[in-house]
């Protein structure tokens, strides 16, 4: 009886009906990672113009302001949370909130970083190359990463979608992978054959499926007929061409025993919906809990980007230029201070109905948010452009190999980096993100030590960037 109404509460959760969904058990499936046979998941989801440090930190019980402490805030009243993190409350033991990161390896570019080179070093812990819109990595993102060690050959190895198209994922380095910012077309990548009807005909999506296995065979004999004709350059080009086929081969063949009925496709929001953001972001984060649901994919990245004024109920005014870059201490502008913090508040309402979404869904004696790890991270420190302090919540369950109920803060007495020369990056650094990144990729089961850049250049020496942080594991 618990199961059948914890599912049908998902489903409602979702506006899916009571029985658009089956949702599988997944305790058979196999999976190289933490837990037992369960297959874990990772959602990255970023939001923008960084923090109002003042009302997201928090000081549990006796922890000084400044320095280094590891807290316990499992058993916090929500009374006791920050302003901007208190809607996050019924997860207190199971979050871990982060103090003290500092986005090191992107400080030696010195007035150029910003919306631009921030998220992507955020998501690679490391330089990017070319200004502006034109930025990209020199390194794979985390996601990607963490895909490569834990994604079903035979499913979709990630997604990427959000509100616009930034390019904070990349799959190789200077390649940014797509984001798709349609929640009806992220629903037909995930369920490629649509919907069946009762009578009639199948679906164009499910024409297009049925005939891709004819296709791959007769693209694989045409292979073997022009191999022996061509160069050993133009035959390696042709065989890494093949192993892309082959790829797409798999994950055709996989999709056929996919055991979830496809889900209603999202109703598209109109443009002058005054809700739309919210709705879309709703959208988009209820089918990455389906797609976990269903092991579609074990890794997804979601970039809210920036909030409409009606999104959270500001008033008139540009909520980049009046708002964020007025929130400078010591002396911000009470509006824009007021407004930025019931926007950051918003994301944490975001984030918490995710969170009961996944903890929803029943999973082998627990829910899915047990094997789930969601790394709430921002494109930079605060609206003012600063790299340093630099915020990160994770939220996750007890096959997570990670401490949960902890406020972890980093001493901020580092080394300067070479080259730092914007607002407050000439601050002693703190904690370099590219370990708290490779920290996720081993809570994850992949066994890496280095994210990014392996260190920075600073004064009086380096920056170690490499290795895991040990006070994180359980």
């Amino acid at each position: 009886m618990t199961t059948v109404l914890n599912r049908r509460r998902l489903l409602q959760a979702l506006g899916l009906g009571s029985s658009s969904l089956f949702l599988p058990s997944l305790g058979q499936r196999s999976f190289g990672g933490p837990g037992d046979g369960l297959p874990c998941r990772i959602a990255f989801v970023m939001t923008y113009h960084g923090m109002l440090y003042d009302e997201w930190k928090m000081r549990p019980g006796d922890a000084p302001q400044t320095g280094q402490f590891d807290a316990d805030i499992s058993g916090l009243d929500a009374s006791e949370f920050s302003t901007i993190l208190e809607p996050l409350a019924p997860f207190a033991d199971r979050m871990t909130v982060l103090d003290g990161l500092d986005l090191v390896s992107i400080k030696p570019q010195g007035g150029g970083i910003g919306h631009f080179l921030s998220p992507i070093n955020a998501m690679t812990g490391a330089r990017t190359v070319g200004d502006e819109a034109a930025a990209r990595s020199t390194a794979v993102s985390i996601d990607q990463l963490i895909a490569e060690g834990i994604a079903r050959p035979d499913r979709l190895r990630s997604v990427e979608v959000g509100m616009r198209d930034e390019p904070i994922s990349y799959a190789t380095a200077g390649q940014a992978l797509p984001r798709e910012v349609r929640p009806d077309a992220f629903w037909d990548r995930l369920f490629p054959g649509g919907s069946e009807p009762d009578n009639g005909p199948p679906t164009v999506a499910a024409r297009v499926q049925n005939g891709q296995a004819s296709m791959l065979d007769l693209v694989g004999q045409e292979y073997e007929a022009l191999q022996p004709r061509l160069s050993g350059e133009d035959r390696q080009k042709l065989e890494a061409h093949r192993d892309l086929i082959r790829d797409l081969e798999q994950r055709v063949a996989g999709y056929a025993s996919v055991d979830c009925t496809a889900p209603p496709q999202p109703e598209n929001v109109l443009n002058s919906d005054p809700d739309r953001y919210n709705k879309e972001a709703k959208q988009f984060m209820d089918l990455i809990s389906v797609a976990f649901a269903c092991d579609l994919t074990r890794v997804a990245t979601i970039a809210l980007t920036q909030l409409p004024n009606s999104a959270f109920g500001a008033p008139a005014g540009d909520v980049h230029q009046d708002f964020a870059h007025l929130c400078d201490p010591p002396n911000p502008d009470p509006t824009a201070y007021e407004q930025m913090t019931r926007y950051h508040r918003h994301h944490a309402t975001q984030i918490l109905d995710f969170l009961e979404t996944l903890d929803s869904v029943p999973e082998a004696g627990g829910t899915m948010l047990d094997n789930t790890l969601v790394v709430w991270l921002n494109e930079m420190a605060d609206g003012t452009h600063n790299q340093d302090v630099y915020p990160m919540v994770l939220f996750g369950g007890s096959n997570i190999p990670l401490r949960w109920g902890r406020y972890l803060r980093f001493n901020m007495n580092g080394r300067v980096p070479l080259g730092s020369n914007f607002y407050n990056s000439q601050r002693p650094s703190g904690m370099p993100q590219n370990r708290l990144l490779a920290t996720l990729a081993q809570a994850m089961g992949v066994g890496i030590d280095t994210v990014g850049d392996a260190q920075v250049a600073a004064e009086g020496g380096t920056i170690n960037c490499s290795g895991a942080i040990d006070e994180m594991f359980v």
